[in-house]
C-alpha cells in the first residue's frame, strides 16, 4: 500500500493551494490536508467565587474558522495629507473605515499527503528539497497510528478496501483481485442516500486472508487499491485497555508496587490537571518520598485524578472496611459523547448521578431497587464504620439494595458522595459476609469538559484493586451508563416505577407470590402464550394491590376482579370469552364469560354482584375508558391498567381516561407498574371524602354522549383471524411464485453455492399485484407486506424491502423462529419445504437440518 507522507515545518501562511500544487508534481493525489491554526476566544464570567480577591474568572473554549477577532485587523497611520485633521481622523476610526485585515495564519505548520500510486510516492520521497513558499520543509514517512496502536493486535475477517478515484467496480473485480488470498464470503459495496461510494467490505472465512492482503500490493486498472483491516469500535477500546492493563502489569512486575525514590532523586512533584481550572497540588522532595514508599500503586497519568497521597492504613479490617486510607484512582474506561446543541453540563451529570444511584435495576438484573436510608436508621453507624476515615466527615448518601433473590447480600449498601462539581467516589458496603449484590469495589465517576458540544464520561477504579474485580463495571454497567450520558436530557421529568410503594416490602410479597402461586400455574399452563410474562405479571399486579390496600390502609376488597385467590377475599372475574386453564388450573375460582354492555349498565343487571366495592381493569381494551363510569355508578374505587387506546366508540382514538376520571371526581394517582409489558402506567382511583362530582348522573351523561350516531361495540365472543392468511391457497401460491421470481431476477448473488437473488422495494411488488389479487387481501384486512410476511418460509421483509430468506443466516430467520411454540418438537415437520419444490437450488439447509417436509 501507498504509505502517507508528513510534511512539517511549513510557512505559517502557507495555503491548501500552494501546499497541493507543490505535491502534484510528483503525480495524483488521494489525499492533502492542511489542518487549520486553533483559534480561542476568552470569556470574561466576572468575579471568581472561589478566590474573592479574583479580578475576573476567564475561560476558553474554541472560536470559529470565521470569527473577527481586534487582532486580525491594524489602524492606518494618521497622514496630515490625507486626513486633513486630527478629528477627522479620529471620525473615520470610528466609523470603521480605516482599518486593514492582517493576514491572518492559515496553517499550523505541519500537514499529510498521500499518492494514489507508488510512483508519485517514489519521486516525492527521492527529491532533495522541498520548498514551499520560500521555506524548506521536511517530508518524511508517516507513522501511522495503526503501526503504534495496540489495536494491531486486532485481527478480523473483514477487509476494508478504497479504490478511490475509480468510479466504481464490479463484483467480480474484487473477487478477481482478492480470491488469491483466501475464500471470499461476501462483498458489500456501501452506498448512501447519493448513490454508492467509493469503497466496500470484503468479508473473507479466514482472518490469515486479511493479513496476506494487508502484506500485499493490491492493483486494479492499473490504481492501488488502499486497504485496513475492519474492526469494530469496541474491538478497538478492548484492545487499547488490554494493552493498559498489560503495561500496568509489566510495571509492578519489574518495578514492585511503588518503588523506592530518594531525596536526590525526588524532585517537586505536582498532581496533574484532572479536570478544567482544578487546582494543582505540590508535594516536596521528602513528602514524595514518603508518599512513594506506602503507595501501593502510584500512577502520575493526568487521568489518575489524584487528589490526596495514602497513608498507612488502620490495623483494623474486615470485608469491605476500608480503615483510615487515602486512596489514587486510575482510569478503568471512558467515552465521549457528542451533542447537537451545547449542554448544561453540571445539570447533566447529576441527573445522571441521580439515575445511577437510583435505578440500579436498568442495568443490574440481581436488583429490584433500591431505597434512600434515612440518616436516623439503626444501619446507618455500622454503615460508616465500615468507611475509610477520611470519607465518614463528608456529606454522603446511602442507599441500599434490594434484591430478586437471596443470592447475594440482604444487608448491601452502597455510600457515595461528590468529591467535586464533576467526580462522585461510591463505597460499597455490606454488613455481613455475603457477595455484594452490585459493584463490589470502590469507583468514582467523572465527567470532562472537551469542548462546547462534547464531553467525556470517565469510571476510575481503585489502583490497589486488581482489575478483575471492575470486568462487570467496564465491560456490561458503563454501556449502560453512557447511553444515558449520551441521550439524557436535564430538563425532562422521568417517572418512577412503583412510586406508590414501598420497594423493600413490594419485593419481598411479589417474590412469595411468585412462588406460592406463580410457578405452580406455569408448569400447568395450557395456553399458546409466554407463561411467564403472562403469569409473573398477573403477579406483579397482584402484588401491587395488595400492598396499594395495605399501604393506604384500606380493607381488602370484598369483590373483586381478575387474579381472585391470592391473598384477597372471595372476588370473580369477568371476561367477554373462556381460557383453557378455565377449566383445569382455576377450577375452584369464580370466572365468568360475560359480555359487558356499559351503555346499558346497572348495578342490579346481573352482571356484577351486589356490593362491590373495587373494580380491576387489567388490560380491558373496549372496556377502558368506561371503567371509571361504572365505578362512579357502583360508587366504588378501581384500579385500571390501560392497553390499547379506547374512546367510548371506537379504537385507537384520543387517551381520555385520566380526563374522565378526573371530571368523576376521583382522586387519580398515576404509577409506572414493574411489569413485562411496554403499557404499565396505571391509574389508582379513590373517591376523596367530600364525594365524587355533583349532578353525577348529569356529568356522566355529558361524557358518554355518542358523537355521529355511533355505538358502542364489545369483542365478540369467537374472534375470525384474516391478515390475508384466508386467501385461496392456489391464490396464495400463483401471488407467491410472482413475486419469488421478480426478487430472484433482482441480482445474481450467489452465498456458498445457493442463489439469494436482491433485495427488492415493497413499491416495486405493488405494481405487479392485479385488481383481483389487491381485492382478495383488501377483504382480509391485509397490505402486500402483510401477506409477505405470513409467507415467512420464502421472504424475509425489512425496512420497506424484500429478499428471499436464507435460512442459514440468523438475523434472516429469527422471526421464524420466534413463531415456533415453545412446546413444538423441533424436529416435527409441519409444511412442505418451499425452497426445496421451487428454489432452483433447492433448500439451503438440506434434508437433515430443514425443520420442513422435503
Amino acid at each position: 500500500m501507498v504509505k502517507r507522507l508528513f510534511v512539517s515545518g511549513l510557512n505559517s501562511f502557507t495555503t491548501v493551494e500552494s501546499f497541493r500544487d507543490h505535491f502534484e508534481r510528483f503525480g495524483s493525489l488521494y489525499e492533502c490536508l492542511l489542518p487549520l491554526p486553533t483559534r480561542y476566544d476568552v470569556i470574561d464570567q466576572g468575579p471568581d467565587d472561589a478566590d474573592l480577591n479574583a479580578s475576573s474568572n476567564l475561560r476558553f473554549r474554541i472560536a470559529d474558522q470565521n470569527q473577527k477577532f481586534e487582532d486580525d485587523f491594524e489602524v492606518i497611520s494618521f497622514d496630515s495629507r490625507k486626513h486633513e485633521t486630527f478629528e477627522r481622523y479620529t471620525k473615520l476610526i470610528g466609523e470603521g473605515e480605516l482599518f486593514l485585515k492582517k493576514k491572518t495564519k492559515t496553517c499550523v505548520g505541519y500537514g499529510f499527503v498521500t499518492f494514489v500510486d507508488r510512483e508519485g510516492f517514489k519521486k516525492c520521497i527521492e527529491e532533495d528539497v522541498h520548498i514551499i513558499d520560500g521555506v524548506e520543509c521536511t517530508v518524511e514517512l508517516y507513522k501511522d497510528e495503526e503501526d503504534i496502536s495496540p489495536t494491531t493486535s486486532l485481527r478480523s475477517k473483514r477487509l476494508f478496501v478504497s479504490f478511490y478515484p475509480l468510479p466504481r467496480l464490479t463484483d467480480a473485480e474484487i473477487k478477481g483481485t482478492f480470491g488469491p488470498f483466501g475464500k471470499i464470503k461476501d462483498v458489500e459495496f456501501v452506498k448512501d442516500n447519493e448513490g454508492p461510494l467509493h469503497f466496500c467490505l470484503i468479508t473473507f472465512t479466514t482472518e490469515q486472508a486479511v493479513e496476506k492482503c494487508l502484506k500485499s500490493d493490491c492493483m486494479i486498472r492499473g490504481f492501488r487499491l488502499f486497504l485496513k483491516r475492519a474492526v469494530t469500535r469496541e474491538g478497538v477500546k478492548l484492545a487499547e485497555q488490554k494493552s493498559r492493563e498489560d503495561a500496568d502489569r509489566l510495571e509492578k512486575k519489574l518495578h514492585g508496587f511503588a518503588g523506592c525514590l530518594d531525596e536526590s532523586t525526588a524532585s517537586t512533584l505536582q498532581y496533574p490537571d484532572y479536570f478544567l481550572n482544578s487546582t494543582k497540588k505540590s508535594l516536596n522532595a521528602k513528602e514524595a518520598v514518603e508518599q512513594a514508599n506506602f503507595q501501593t500503586s502510584f500512577s502520575y497519568d493526568p487521568s489518575a485524578m489524584a487528589g490526596f497521597g495514602p497513608l498507612l492504613p488502620d490495623t483494623e479490617s474486615s470485608s469491605y472496611g476500608y480503615g483510615m486510607c487515602f486512596e489514587t484512582w486510575n482510569l478503568l474506561c471512558e467515552s465521549t459523547a457528542e451533542y447537537e446543541t451545547v449542554p448544561d453540563a453540571l445539570a447533566l451529570f447529576e441527573k445522571l448521578i441521580s439515575l445511577w444511584r437510583e435505578q440500579a435495576q436498568s442495568y443490574n438484573r440481581r436488583i429490584a431497587g433500591t431505597v434512600l436510608v434515612p440518616n436516623d436508621s439503626e444501619n446507618v453507624s455500622e454503615v460508616i464504620e465500615k468507611l475509610p476515615s477520611n470519607v465518614r466527615n463528608r456529606e454522603f448518601q446511602i442507599r441500599k439494595f434490594i434484591l430478586k433473590s437471596d443470592q447475594y447480600s440482604s444487608r448491601g449498601y452502597e455510600v457515595s458522595y461528590f468529591e467535586e462539581d464533576f467526580i462522585v467516589r461510591f463505597w460499597p458496603v455490606v454488613l455481613d459476609e455475603v457477595r455484594h449484590p452490585h459493584i463490589p469495589q470502590p469507583y468514582s465517576i467523572a465527567c470532562v469538559f472537551e469542548s462546547e458540544n462534547r464531553l467525556k464520561l470517565q469510571i476510575f477504579s481503585l489502583s490497589r484493586v486488581s482489575l478483575d474485580n471492575y470486568c462487570y463495571l467496564k465491560s456490561s454497567a458503563f454501556i449502560h451508563l453512557f447511553k444515558w450520558f449520551s441521550h439524557l436530557d436535564p430538563n425532562k421529568e422521568g417517572r418512577k416505577t412503583n412510586a406508590l410503594m414501598e420497594i423493600e416490602r413490594y419485593t419481598l410479597r411479589y417474590r412469595q407470590i411468585k412462588e406460592l402461586f406463580g410457578r405452580p400455574i406455569c408448569e400447568s399452563w395450557e395456553e399458546k402464550t409466554d407463561p411467564q410474562k403472562f403469569v409473573f405479571e398477573d403477579c406483579a399486579i397482584t402484588t401491587y394491590l395488595v400492598e396499594l390496600w395495605d399501604l393506604n390502609r384500606q380493607p381488602k376488597p370484598k369483590k373483586s376482579s381478575l387474579i381472585s385467590d391470592v391473598e384477597m377475599a372471595a372476588g370473580y372475574g369477568v371476561d367477554v370469552r373462556s381460557r383453557r386453564i378455565w377449566s383445569s388450573t382455576f377450577v375452584d375460582d369464580d370466572l365468568r364469560e360475560v359480555t359487558v354492555d356499559p351503555t346499558n349498565f346497572d348495578a342490579k343487571d346481573g352482571v356484577f354482584d351486589e356490593g362491590v366495592d373495587y373494580l380491576i381493569g387489567n388490560h380491558s381494551d373496549e372496556l377502558t375508558p368506561w371503567m371509571p363510569i361504572m365505578a362512579a355508578r357502583l360508587n366504588c374505587n378501581f384500579f385500571l391498567l390501560p392497553c390499547c387506546p379506547f374512546d367510548f366508540y371506537g379504537k385507537y382514538m384520543s387517551r381520555i381516561c385520566h380526563q374522565v376520571c378526573q371530571t368523576l371526581g376521583y382522586d387519580v394517582r398515576v404509577d409506572r407498574m414493574s411489569i413485562p409489558s411496554t403499557k404499565r402506567l396505571c391509574l389508582v382511583c379513590t373517591i376523596p371524602s367530600g364525594g365524587l362530582a355533583p349532578n353525577l348522573n348529569e356529568v356522566i351523561e355529558s361524557l358518554i354522549k355518542p358523537p355521529d350516531q355511533l355505538v358502542f361495540t364489545a369483542r365478540p365472543k369467537k374472534i375470525e383471524v384474516k391478515n390475508c392468511v384466508n386467501i385461496p391457497l392456489t391464490d396464495r401460491h400463483r401471488m407467491t411464485k410472482k413475486f419469488f421470481s421478480r426478487v430472484m431476477s433482482a441480482s445474481d448473488e450467489v452465498r456458498n453455492g445457493w442463489h439469494c437473488g436482491g433485495v427488492v422495494p415493497l413499491s416495486e411488488l405493488v405494481i405487479l399485484l392485479t385488481d383481483e389479487e389487491k381485492k382478495l387481501m383488501k377483504e382480509q384486512d391485509g397490505g402486500l407486506q402483510t401477506f409477505l410476511k405470513n409467507q415467512n418460509q420464502v421472504f424475509h421483509v425489512y425496512g420497506g424491502n424484500v429478499r428471499i430468506r436464507d435460512l442459514r443466516d440468523a438475523q434472516t430467520s429469527k422471526t421464524a423462529k420466534k413463531k415456533q411454540k415453545t412446546k413444538t418438537n423441533p424436529t416435527e415437520r409441519r409444511a412442505a419445504c418451499w425452497m426445496a419444490a421451487n428454489h432452483p437450488d433447492g433448500c439451503p439447509l438440506g434434508l437433515d437440518f430443514c425443520r420442513y417436509i422435503h
